[in-house]
């Protein structure tokens, strides 16, 4: 039989057993903790080097840290439109209304790839808010590749089939002849534009804005050197027109994707793409093409309304082909925090979405809606008092200038309607429900805005002042069903 003072021993090393193990264990578990804390702060850490992190934080603060990035891109994507327009604007009205014509027909060009682009964002932006960053960056190292191979085929098919295309839109001679020189050489920076717009987009999904700006000041930058070098000639560079316009569009944009890529591959981003390219399994293809194919169509019909639009203006005559041409470079520059805060919104709504944040989601919409529409009720006061002044950058033509004025004057009035269509289909759009979000801006565009201008230019006494007032009561029918779907919340259950 066991003594009690045996007993007593055996139950106190029991107890230092036991104390030993538990004081084991309380250190495991803040071991545990540390290392989580540890990787949290170098997340952040990260998140702050080379992106944002959208999911926690202030929400306004976040929304423009964020947007603000992209609102210098869009900025720097409009002068590089303006670049070639300055310098082609010396070569007349006709040269003015090809480029006009050529950049409608190139947003036509962009559309194409817009679906694979579209697609792997929304998709990627979810993976990322769910915490799958490696499936993620195998997500992204797939989409490359196929946007490589995407566009060399798109480039190619189109070269060949451009001297049958142009002649369809009922183009003056002298403006199709402009208009062909600058597509033939133009296309040359197709496979270049296609990716850096994919870049583009992977990084943005994966909280870095700033990476589009990086790239789109390399390709603008070269861009403003070759233009006037190859449009006027200089030394031994022989003087090529509207061709050599359109040629250092191709080379800057061919330039800017390899600054893109050395970026992207070299660990520089949010995301790393391995050195080799992967080829994409069907499974990564096929979620990618079901959320990518109604963006595509979306962008699809407004280019389409788009070129229409400019046929029609083109009807009335090179002057007014060319305000319209110069009108919608002041609606670009308006558009731009629209455009902005919409693809940020789309991101931020994808990765919340994933974390399971559905009122953060609201948060950030309502903030943008506020925020932006009195945005754009400013810049609608400063196109209507300033809009002469910045049409007279580009011409001397006093019709042209009075005519491009009567546009601004109208068009004006609906920069903040169209920022809530906008603002209201990104958001629907990032959830994954693409066909919802495409029938608010492309059906409307292509079923309603192109009727109304049509019918109110050619069967009114309007002439072509009711393409100006068809595109703003467009403008007011797209914000009403934006939020009318939004506010419904049937984009919530779309699965992806």
């Amino acid at each position: 039989m066991e003594s009690p003072r045996s007993s007593a021993q055996a139950s106190r090393l029991l107890e230092r057993r036991s104390s030993g193990q538990t004081e084991r264990h309380d250190a495991q578990d803040d071991a545990r903790r540390d290392t989580q804390r540890d990787a949290q702060r170098d997340s952040q850490r990260d998140a702050q080097q080379r992106g944002s992190n959208l999911l926690h934080g202030k929400v306004t603060p976040t929304l423009w840290r964020f947007s603000l990035p992209l609102m210098l891109s869009f900025v720097v994507n409009i002068v590089y439109s303006w670049i070639d327009t300055y310098f082609i604007s010396h070569l007349g009205a006709a040269a003015i209304a090809a480029i006009g014509f050529c950049e409608q027909l190139n947003f036509a060009i962009f559309t194409i790839a817009s679906g694979l682009v579209t697609g792997t964002g929304i998709l990627l932006a979810r993976r990322i808010g769910e915490g799958k960053k490696e499936e993620a960056e195998r997500i992204a190292a797939e989409s490359v590749t196929a946007m490589i191979i995407f566009s060399l085929s798109i480039a190619l098919s189109l070269f060949v089939a451009l001297p049958m295309i142009l002649p369809l839109f009922g183009l003056k001679a002298d403006v199709l002849h402009f208009a062909l020189e600058y597509m033939r050489t133009v296309l040359i920076g197709v496979p270049g534009i296609f990716c850096i717009f994919h870049l583009n987009v992977l990084m943005r999904s994966a909280g870095n804005s700033a990476f589009s700006m990086r790239t789109l000041l390399v390709s603008t930058g070269l861009n403003a050197v070759l233009a006037p070098l190859f449009v006027f000639g200089l030394g031994f560079i022989p003087t090529m027109g509207m061709s050599g316009a359109g040629l250092a569009t191709a080379l800057s944009q061919l330039c800017g994707a390899a600054w893109g890529f050395y970026e992207a591959f070299g660990g520089k981003a949010a995301l790393t793409l391995p050195r080799t390219l992967t080829m994409p399994q069907w499974e990564t293809l096929r979620s990618i093409v079901a959320l990518g194919v109604p963006s595509s169509l979306q962008f699809v019909a407004v280019s389409a309304a788009r070129v229409a639009m400019a046929g029609i203006a083109n009807t009335f005559g090179t002057s007014v082909a060319a305000a319209y041409t110069l009108g919608l470079k002041v609606d670009f520059f308006v558009y731009m925090p629209i455009f902005a805060v919409g693809v940020a919104l789309e991101a931020i709504t994808g990765q919340n979405l994933g974390a399971r944040q559905v009122r953060r989601v609201f948060q950030f919409y309502w903030a943008s809606v506020i925020q932006v529409g009195l945005l754009t009720l400013l810049l609608a006061v400063v196109a209507f008092a300033f809009g002469s002044a910045f049409v007279r950058l580009f011409t001397t033509d006093e019709a042209i200038v009075a005519i491009a004025v009567g546009y601004l004057r109208i068009l004006a009035l609906g920069y903040p309607l169209f920022a809530v269509a906008v603002l209201s289909a990104r958001v629907i759009s990032g959830a994954g429900d693409t066909i919802r979000a495409m029938f608010i801006i492309g059906g409307m565009a292509l079923f309603v805005q192109l009727p109304l201008v049509y019918g109110f230019a050619h069967f009114t006494a309007l002439s072509y002042s009711g393409i100006w007032l068809g595109v703003l009561f467009t403008y007011a029918l797209m914000a009403g069903v934006g939020l009318y779907e939004l506010q419904g919340k049937k984009w919530l259950a779309a699965k992806i």
